[in-house]
């Protein structure tokens, strides 16, 4: 049976592994939309707020964001991260 409402096939576009990243992307200015994006404003809004910044990182990680990873690479970005946010 389909969804009966968009919000529900949003949700289940945006579960999807196979979802477009716009898809199971945040909003691009927030604390989690810019790491999954690998912006380095990211950092500077995680180190002013460390609790939060290790949240989205650990979400990050345990669900990546990046669409190509040929294209998109950011463990560097994400191990900097974590190291100075420890």
């Amino acid at each position: 049976m389909p969804p009966s409402a968009p919000e529900q096939i949003w949700a289940e576009m945006s579960d999807s592994p196979n979802a477009h990243p716009r898809e199971r992307w945040s909003p691009a200015d927030t604390m989690l939309g810019m790491p999954q994006r690998g912006r380095g404003l990211g950092w500077l809004r995680a180190e002013s707020d460390p609790a939060a910044g290790r949240a989205a990182l650990l979400q990050c990680l345990g669900s990546d964001p990046c669409w190509d990873a040929q294209v998109e690479e950011r463990s560097l970005y994400y191990g900097t991260s974590a190291t100075g946010l420890a």
